[in-house]
């Protein structure tokens, strides 16, 4: 094949190039759930040029946000890197509290021409209100990933938490998933947050309203990973108790779960 080469005072690329770009962003998404890997691309050419004047970290045609789905990435590689022992503990704490703060500050719509308040989103078109709490998805499950990925007592670390910060988080997390139909077109980028609700999930009723969820969701899908992921949950999470719950980030990682899209 033919190499391409870019001249020097060209910073814009091709439109080819930028087609494939975006669809390697798109598998990028689409195939690291419900476990996340790094993603493939570098952060700063996610999505780029998305619209002129408009919010460039915002794909209106998958409905999602960029910028979550890297810290999505940047999550997956600062926990692997931890337990594969190439980061000490106090760098992993330090890189994981600067994530979570990362998180917590963002919000869907924030660089669009208005600023971004409750009221707004409420205010939004329909597919654009549900785009954003399909990410609101993304947000809640990464801080839970992060936040189970390291627990020790009497630990100096400022995201210690006890189990109402959790319950929050889980709440948050259940009712952004609840408010976005099974027919959304968005739907198919959100296995990797209800995996994280399902292993959040305690008692039998929560378990059984995530199992619907994924039945529904493969019904209408029909992606073989939606089957593997709740398969995940009834025989290697739930089955486990608590300690599946609190530990489920580390299991994960121990035996090997990262799904794909198949």
């Amino acid at each position: 094949m033919e190499r391409y080469q870019i001249p020097a005072h060209q910073n814009v690329l091709p439109p080819i190039f930028l087609h494939c770009q975006r669809l390697v962003a798109y598998f990028d998404i689409l195939s690291c759930v419900p476990y996340p890997r790094a993603p493939f691309l570098d952060t700063d050419v996610w999505f780029p040029l998305i619209s002129e004047g408009g919010n460039r970290d915002y794909d209106p045609l998958m409905g999602c946000f960029s910028e979550v789905f890297t810290m999505i990435g940047k999550a997956a590689t600062l926990i692997s890197g931890f337990y594969d022992r190439r980061i000490d503990e106090a760098g992993f704490l330090t890189q994981r509290n600067f994530l979570v703060s990362q998180l917590q500050a963002w919000e869907p719509f924030r660089n669009s021409q208005v600023e971004f308040t409750t009221e707004i989103l409420v205010m939004l078109e329909r597919d654009d209100y549900i785009s954003a709490q399909a990410d609101n998805t993304h947000k809640f499950a990464t801080l839970i990933y992060l936040l189970r990925s390291y627990s020790k007592e009497g630990a100096a670390n400022s995201w210690t938490l006890d189990d109402s910060h959790y319950d929050h988080l889980v709440s948050c997390l259940r009712s952004s998933i609840s408010r976005v139909p099974i027919d959304s077109p968005f739907i198919a980028t959100m296995l990797w947050p209800a995996f994280v609700l399902g292993c959040e999930s305690r008692e039998s009723h929560e378990q059984d309203e995530t199992t619907r969820w994924f039945l529904e969701v493969l019904a209408k899908q029909r992606f073989e990973n939606i089957r593997v992921a709740l398969d995940t949950l009834r025989g290697e999470i739930w089955r486990g108790g608590d300690c599946g719950r609190l530990n489920w980030v580390k299991m994960c990682w121990e035996r090997k779960i990262e799904l794909i899209l198949a």
